[in-house]
This record gives structure tokens, sequence and C-alpha cells, in this order.
């Protein structure tokens, strides 16, 4: 079975796809600009929160494209997991968890569950594409 992806390896996933297109834009620092997308439904990231599911592990929300959604950059994202690391963060149902390098991300917003995860990034012609994968129990 496919895992979920962790934070740290997260940040690899998308600090790889900045070094391979920089040296594809001739050293351009343009790739940290780049809007990141899901892999389905023209869908953006939004921001980290702890996961219904598992209060402990991490959710990465969704926002429908829309001319008022805010762009998330590859540069936001990777921001937003750092600070994940050693940060607390309330479950939904009461309870502090402590964010690690190696707690898993899932894909669901705020207060909703989903079967979807992260398994990894990947790039779709210049463009950072968060991969995912829809399970079943």
């Amino acid at each position: 079975m496919t895992e979920t992806i962790t934070v740290e390896n997260f940040i690899k996933e998308l600090e790889h796809w900045i070094t391979v297109t920089e040296k594809q834009l001739g050293g351009s620092k343009e790739a940290l600009k780049s809007t990141i997308y899901y892999d389905f439904a023209n869908v953006e990231p939004t921001f980290l929160d702890s996961y219904r599911g598992y209060y402990d592990q991490l959710a990465l929300g969704i926002c429908v494209d829309s001319p008022y959604a805010e762009r998330k950059t590859v540069s936001q994202l990777l921001t937003d997991l750092r600070k994940s690391i050693g940060k607390t963060y309330h479950g939904w149902k009461g309870g502090d968890y402590k964010m690690t390098s190696k707690t898993l991300v899932h894909v669901a917003n705020p207060g909703e569950t989903s079967d979807t995860i992260i398994i990894g990034v990947r790039d779709n012609y210049g463009t950072p594409i968060i991969c995912t994968l829809h399970i079943e129990d």
C-alpha cells in the first residue's frame, strides 16, 4: 500500500522539484513563485491544520480554483511545512498535538476527513503538482 507522505518527505519532494526546475530555467529563482496545485480538478492547497481523522497528523486544505482564491506558491507551502515542525495544533475533540518532521500529511479541509492521501510531488510542464491517491478501506 502507498503511504501518506510525512512533513519531512513533502519538504524534500518540493525542494527537489525546485532544484530541477531552477536548472531548467538556467538558475532562475522563479520556481519558488510558482503556484502549486493538487492533481485533481484544478484544486489548490490552502493551509495546514490538525487532521480530523487523526488529530496527531496534519491536513492540507483544498480550495477550488477561483478568481477569489489566494494562490499558494511553492515558497509559501515550504514555509508552512517547515513552521509546522514543532508546532502544537489543537485536536478537533480536544487535546494538543505537537507535530514533528515524521508527522503524516493528508488532504482535507479543517474539521473534515477524506480518503485522499498525499504521496508526492511531480512536475507538469513547469507547474508543481501535489500527487494524491484516493484510498478506500
